[in-house]
Order: structure tokens, then sequence, then C-alpha cells
């Protein structure tokens, strides 16, 4: 995948689409318990301690049909920044990620097969802070907002500064794969999943 500049755009889904991610992103977090690995859907949840952000795995029919809506709009805001993707590329498993008061996601690179991340900011928010910032040549920041989407190349080092406040910073995101690279990562998370208690 050849390289390119993070791509930031605002108001990236429809006002239903974004009130029914808010509606199931927190039916969902009452499961992210610390320390917690059970199975939803067929999908495990974990909290990772040590990235400080619990993450929650999902069916993608699940967010029908908000999943197609995400996936026609990628598909144009790909073409329109000239990035190149296989005419057969899958969206991965998508994953909402909470972020409380005091929770950061340090420095690190996505392992992902096409190399392109996706992240949508959907909450309201109520906390300063949860910037995600590219931490090489690039030095980019996004602060932020809701109904903001992120389109990146995996391998640019970011993270997630630390949530100050009473808000959650709620997010959802997958990286672009195929079928047979999802089938692995899912047999990996199942496999590990008692690493995720540690």
């Amino acid at each position: 995948m050849k390289d390119f500049l993070p791509v930031v755009t605002d108001n990236f889904l429809s006002s239903e689409g974004l009130k029914k991610l808010n509606v199931l992103s927190k039916k969902y977090r009452k499961s992210a318990k610390p320390g917690q690995v059970r199975t939803e859907m067929d999908r495990p949840v974990f909290y990772f301690p040590k990235k400080k952000n619990a993450v929650f795995f999902l069916d993608p029919s699940v967010l029908d049909p908000v999943i197609t809506e995400i996936r026609n709009k990628l598909s144009i805001l790909l073409k329109e920044h000239s990035i190149k993707v296989p005419s057969k590329f899958e969206m991965g498993v998508p994953q909402f990620s909470y972020y409380e008061s005091g929770d950061y996601y340090g420095v690190h690179k996505d392992k992902t097969e096409l190399g392109i991340t996706f992240i949508l900011f959907f909450s309201e928010k109520d906390f300063s802070g949860g910037i995600l910032k590219f931490n090489e040549e690039h030095r980019t920041k996004v602060s932020y907002l809701s109904n903001r989407a992120i389109v990146f190349a995996s391998n640019h080092k970011h993270e997630v500064t630390k949530v100050k406040g009473k808000g959650v910073r709620m997010t959802l995101q997958f990286f672009l794969t195929s079928n047979k690279a999802q089938e692995k990562f899912h047999l990996e998370i199942v496999r590990n999943r008692k690493a995720f208690r540690k």
C-alpha cells in the first residue's frame, strides 16, 4: 500500500446513522468491564489495562444499515483522495472503542493486511484531550468532533492523548482487509483471549 497523508472529513454520516451508532454504543459499553472477557454475537469483549481503553468487537450485521452507508461513503472518499485499494476489499471487524477520564492509547502502529485504518468519532464531546496524534513526519493532530471520520495509513505511528472530564470518547473503527484475513484475525482473538485478562 502506497503511503498517504491522513484524510479527515466532517459530517460523514447521516443524522439517522449517527443516532443509531450512539444508541448501540451505549448498550455495549455496559459490557466492557475491566479484566472481563466474554462472548457477544460470537465476538469477544475485552479490556486492555495497559493500553487504557475498552474495545468491543461487533458482528457487522448489527450495524445495518449504518455499515452500508459507511461502506458507500468510504468508497467515495478513497476515490476522491486517490487512495488505491484492491477492487475486492472488505471492511474489517467493526470495533467500538471507549475512553473515559484518564484513559489513553500509547504510540503504536496498526497491524493490517491492506494498510488502511478507518476511525469515526460519533459521541458528543464532553471532555478534553482524546486527540489522535500522528508521531512521524506528518505530525498531524486530529481533535475529537462528533461525526468526524479519519482514514490513514496503518503503518503511521499514532496515539490517543489522555481523556479528561466526565464525557466518554467513543469511536467506531475498522481496518480494510480481506475475508481470509478477517477470519484469521478472529481466530487469533479467540486463541489469545485469556491473555487479555492479564
